[in-house]
């Protein structure tokens, strides 16, 4: 049986920060390669990430899943791991986390519990919802600037 290698990449290395690590997903794990990108320097069991984020200030990895919103101390360890449902979410496929505070904001395809259009739903770093956005149109894409401002790609 074949299976997809790499589900999803995501180099992140963060400009200006002392964390420049490169994170990337296949279909059961997240994988952190050593600086020279040539070893995996640690490996946590995750099933089928969909997007990877990583907060600046303490190089923590948000990781989205189909089905839950996880976020791991740059050495791996569980700083908390969420069912969507609880968040009143169905499904997710957008992750971006704020520089400046380290939230994120997770892009909802199906609209906030009662199909009411999409919607953005911000989490703290403690994994708290603290607030909400509605979305214009059909959100691709999802960033957060330096400033905390907020940008969405529409179709």
């Amino acid at each position: 049986m074949r299976t997809t290698r790499l589900l999803a990449c995501s180099l992140l290395l963060l400009a200006g920060s002392a964390w420049a690590d490169i994170w990337m997903a296949d279909e059961n794990a997240i994988h952190k390669l050593d600086a020279t990108a040539t070893q995996v320097e640690l490996s946590l069991v995750s099933t089928r990430p969909k997007t990877l984020a990583v907060d600046p200030r303490d190089g923590a990895i948000w990781i989205l899943t189909e089905k839950r919103i996880a976020r791991r101390s740059r050495v791996g360890e569980v700083q908390f791991d969420i069912d969507l449902k609880t968040l009143g979410l169905e499904s997710a496929d957008l992750l971006a986390v704020d520089p400046g505070d380290g939230s994120a904001w997770i892009g909802d395809g199906k609209g906030l519990g009662k199909g009411d259009g999409k919607h953005f739903l911000r989490l703290d770093a403690g994994g708290r919802a603290v607030g909400t956005l509605p979305s214009p149109g059909e959100p691709r894409a999802l960033s957060i600037a330096l400033d905390g401002s907020i940008w969405i790609l529409g179709k």
